[in-house]
C-alpha cells in the first residue's frame, strides 16, 4: 500500500470511532492495530522518555479532582470561581485551568472562560476515571517512588509476604493491603467503585460466553439429582455476585442454590439476604475465606480474580480451605489471568499488571506452570484451561477447571 493511501486511512479511522453503530469489538481491535503501529514507529528509550513526562497529566488531574473543577454546577466559569469554592489561590488555579485545557479535559469559550466537555464527564465524582486518577497517584505512584528504596532495603529478594512488600514501605503499615484499605475512606470508595466497574480489567462474568456453562451444569445438576439436592454454586469473594447472577440466568431453568461469599462491607449493601431467580435463589454469605469453608460439597465452587492478589502462602491456603470442603463430585472454577511460560510472548499490560500485584500485594500473575504448581501444593488438579476467545487488549482472561487431586 502506498503511503498516501495508508495515510488516508488512518485518518478515516476516526469518523469509523466516531460512528454510533460500529461495534465495540470493532473499536478494541482498531485501537489494538493503532497501538501496534504506534510501537513500531516509536523507539522504546523515545516511549521511556515520553512517558516520563506525562507523569505530570495525572498529577494536573488529580489536582483538578481536588478541587472540585470537574463538579462545577457553574455551566461556564473561570480561576476566580474555582478559587471561592475551593480556597485555591486564583494565580495557581488559573495554571490548574490552563493545563487541564491543554489536556482537552476542559474547553476554554471564546471570552476565555472554561467548560466541561465530554471528557470532564468521566472525572466527576464517582467516575471510572475520575477513580483511576484517585488510586494512581495516591496509592500506585506513591508505591512506584518508593519501589527502589524497598528492593534496596530487602536486598534485591522477590517478595513473597503480604505483610512485608513495597506497599507496606510505602505507607509505613505492617497490614497486608486488604486489610489496612478500610482506614482509608476516599481510597476504598475509589477502590470499590473502580473494581467494580472494571472488575479487575476483566469484564464481569464474561466467561459464560466461551465456558460451557449449560452443558457442564446440566451434568453436575443430573448427579445431584441422585442424591437427592438441588445444585450449589459457591461463589467465593464474589463481592456483589455478578458472577453469580450471570450463572443464574443461564440455567433459570432448574432449581440451583447460589451463594455469595464476601465480607461484611459487601452483605451489608444488600438490603435482602435471599434473593430470588426464576427457579434458583441467590444466598449473601458473610465470610473471610481464610477460615474454613462452611459449605461443603457444594458442586462448583468459583473464585473470580482472587488469587492474583495473595502470595503463594495466602493463595494455598485459600486453596486448601475449598479443597477441604469439596468431594470427589466437586469442581472450583477459576477466574483469572495465565501468562504464557514463554518469557517472549509477555506484553507491556501483561508485565504491569505483574508489577502492580508484587508492589500492592507481594503476589504473581501466574503462568500455566505457575497455576499448576500452586494447585499441586493445595492436592488439586488442573482438568482443564480454557481461555477467552477474543484478548482484552492485547490479555486473555482464563478459567481454570480444577477437582480433588485422586
Amino acid at each position: 500500500m502506498l503511503l498516501p493511501h495508508l495515510v488516508a486511512a488512518i485518518n478515516e479511522a476516526k469518523d469509523i470511532i466516531n460512528d454510533p453503530s460500529t461495534k465495540k469489538e470493532d473499536v478494541a481491535q482498531l485501537r489494538q492495530a493503532c497501538a501496534s503501529l504506534g510501537n513500531a514507529l516509536e523507539d522504546p528509550a523515545d516511549r521511556l522518555l515520553n512517558q516520563a513526562f506525562q507523569i505530570q497529566d495525572l498529577i494536573i488531574a488529580r489536582m483538578g479532582i481536588q478541587l472540585g473543577v470537574f463538579d462545577q454546577s457553574q455551566p461556564i466559569f473561570g480561576p476566580c470561581d474555582v478559587a471561592d469554592r475551593s480556597g485555591c489561590d486564583p494565580a495557581l488555579a488559573s495554571r490548574i485551568l490552563r493545563a487541564l485545557a491543554s489536556l482537552s479535559l476542559l474547553d476554554i469559550t471564546q471570552e476565555g472562560k472554561y467548560k466541561l466537555n465530554k471528557s470532564s464527564k468521566s472525572l466527576i465524582d464517582g467516575g471510572m476515571v475520575h477513580d483511576c486518577i484517585i488510586l494512581t497517584v495516591d496509592l500506585a505512584l506513591k508505591m512506584s517512588a518508593n519501589t527502589l528504596a524497598f528492593f534496596e532495603s530487602n536486598g534485591y529478594h522477590n517478595p513473597t509476604n503480604a505483610s512485608r512488600g513495597a506497599f507496606q514501605h510505602t505507607f509505613e503499615t505492617s497490614l497486608p493491603f486488604f486489610e489496612w484499605l478500610p482506614s482509608q475512606p476516599r481510597l476504598q470508595n475509589a477502590f470499590n467503585r473502580f473494581m467494580e466497574a472494571t472488575a479487575g480489567g476483566v469484564s464481569p462474568a464474561q466467561w459464560v460466553e466461551w465456558f460451557p456453562v449449560v452443558p457442564k451444569f446440566q451434568e453436575l445438576y443430573e448427579r445431584s439429582q441422585k442424591d437427592k439436592k438441588s445444585l450449589t454454586f459457591v461463589d467465593v469473594g464474589g463481592g456483589h455476585g455478578h458472577e453469580a447472577k450471570a450463572v443464574m440466568s443461564r440455567f433459570s431453568h432448574l432449581p440451583c442454590r447460589f451463594i455469595v461469599q464476601d465480607g461484611p462491607e459487601y452483605v451489608k449493601t444488600h438490603d435482602a439476604q435471599l434473593e430470588s431467580g426464576e427457579q434458583g435463589s441467590l444466598e449473601r454469605m458473610e465470610y473471610n475465606f481464610f477460615n474454613k469453608q462452611p459449605v461443603e460439597h457444594a458442586h462448583v465452587y468459583f473464585l473470580g480474580r482472587v488469587l492474583h492478589n495473595w502470595p503463594e502462602v495466602q493463595s494455598r491456603q485459600i486453596l486448601q480451605n475449598i479443597r477441604q470442603a469439596m468431594d470427589q463430585d466437586s469442581v472450583l472454577l477459576i477466574y483469572d489471568w495465565v501468562l504464557s511460560d514463554n518469557p517472549t510472548d509477555m506484553t507491556p499490560e501483561q508485565t504491569r499488571d505483574d508489577w502492580a500485584m508484587m508492589t500492592l500485594f507481594s503476589a504473581p500473575e501466574r503462568s500455566e506452570s505457575g497455576w499448576q504448581a500452586l494447585l499441586d501444593s493445595a492436592s488439586l488438579e488442573l482438568l482443564n484451561l480454557w481461555t477467552s476467545p477474543e484478548a482484552n487488549g492485547s490479555r486473555r482472561s482464563s478459567l481454570l477447571e480444577v477437582v480433588v487431586k485422586t
